[in-house]
């Protein structure tokens, strides 16, 4: 049973139900026969150290029978910090903080889709869950608009433009001097690949890290604590699964409120629609992935070769170049008007295709930037506060844990 259906089982079990299934049928019985036998061979130990008056025996006794008590303990908080990892609502929080636009369950899928349509909560294990389904499908509508960028920014570098003035023809290929941009795109797309990667093994780790806490390394930790040469150890463990089970989920949450103002779900016709708006203001061929089996052929070819009969002048480029720069980019910048219209006087009868090329380049900066945000930089900083979180509750309650050279092999 996974963690995500054990958090579905417990937000409808009575307490009693929850505090004996919380490690699995198969762990209650031997955790409470330990502890059970402890206590009785300390009872033991007391007795003999009365009979034979022994001080320090006695002393060591009083120690066990507290270290056996401090377990029990930490059985108890395990409990409540696995409760409220699986029952806990954190919707209302996400829409303080966002005034109700960021829909934190979007992404909520499985079991974790069932405790939000029957239960109408979204736990800080679902909401981890559903941050990473977000960052995943916002990945693959990334991947469509990085391919579509790719051809199409291919394609515009063959382009070639001319006209027939004095009756001598001429023909350029403006495209062909901005073909280093295609470079950008492959930076893009590396940039992607790593993101994507880390967010699926951040992903399998998870949910392998949450199911061995609940049904292995808690009622281990518990079990090696409760005796006196395995006591640093099992405190150890606790320390990692704690550590792993409640502020793993916070960071989550954290990092999803540092991007709720910024997130925009899109789509594959939102990335179609913004790279034709483009291209139409530019006078060249809008892209139809439905009706073309290529997104350009030769017919577009030609139909940016008569954009630049002798009867459009630099003037109305000119003019297209200024209303599209500052219409895309939101400012008014002269220095950007000023070259613009020294490459438009320099190709006259390719203005358009100049701007497409900046245009497109420009529209997959800002969502691989906030892919790589989501996906790469956030679970990096949780992997640092993480580290050091197992480090601190390790040595706090049994041997110090490093885990840092597990991290870098993940």
């Amino acid at each position: 049973m996974s963690f995500a259906k054990y958090c579905f089982d417990l937000n409808y079990a009575n307490p009693i139900q929850a505090v004996f299934g919380i490690f699995g049928s198969n762990w209650a019985t031997p955790i409470l026969l330990t502890l059970l036998s402890m206590i009785f061979l300390m009872i033991l130990m007391y007795y003999l150290s009365e009979l034979l008056r022994d001080q320090k025996l006695k002393a060591w006794v009083r120690f066990e029978m507290f270290q056996i008590f401090l377990t029990a303990l930490l059985a108890v908080l395990i409990f409540v910090i696995i409760h409220w990892t699986c029952t806990f609502d954190t919707q209302p929080f996400y829409k303080w903080i966002s005034n109700g636009k960021y829909d934190a369950a979007a992404g909520a899928k499985g079991e974790c889709g069932d405790i939000l349509n029957k239960y109408h909560k979204l736990p800080p294990y679902c909401s981890m869950l559903s941050y990473l389904h977000k960052a995943e499908n916002y990945g693959k509508s990334l991947y469509f608009a990085l391919m579509l960028m790719s051809y199409t920014i291919s394609q515009l570098s063959r382009y070639t433009v001319g006209g027939h003035p004095l009756g001598i023809g001429f023909e350029n290929a403006p495209g062909g001097g901005f073909s280093q941009f295609a470079n950008l795109v492959v930076v893009l797309i590396n940039t992607y690949t790593l993101s994507f990667i880390s967010l699926y093994t951040q992903e399998t780790f998870i949910k392998f890290l949450f199911d061995a806490c609940l049904y292995y390394l808690f009622p281990l930790g518990i079990i090696l604590r409760s005796f006196s040469p395995t006591r640093e150890f099992g405190g150890a463990i606790i320390g990692f699964c704690i550590a792993s089970i409640f502020f793993y989920p916070i960071m989550f949450t954290l990092g999803e409120v540092a991007i709720s103002q910024s997130y925009q779900p899109i789509s594959k016709d939102d990335i179609l629609n913004a790279i034709n708006n483009k291209m139409v203001q530019n006078n060249l061929p809008e892209i139809d992935l439905k009706s073309q089996p290529q997104i350009i052929g030769e017919k577009d070819v030609e139909k940016l070769k008569n954009s630049g009969s002798p009867d459009t002048s630099p003037k109305i480029f000119l003019e297209d170049f200024g209303k599209s720069s500052t219409q895309f980019i939101n400012t008014q910048n002269i220095i950007l008007s000023i070259l613009g219209g020294g490459l438009i006087f320099i190709f006259p009868y390719s203005g358009g295709l100049i701007v497409a090329w900046l245009t497109i380049i420009i529209i997959g900066i800002p969502m691989i930037t906030l892919y790589f945000i989501m996906a790469g930089l956030l679970p990096l900083l949780n992997f640092i506060i993480y580290i050091q979180s197992v480090a601190a509750l390790s040595s706090m309650l049994g041997s110090r844990l490093d885990i840092t050279n597990i991290t870098r092999m993940i």
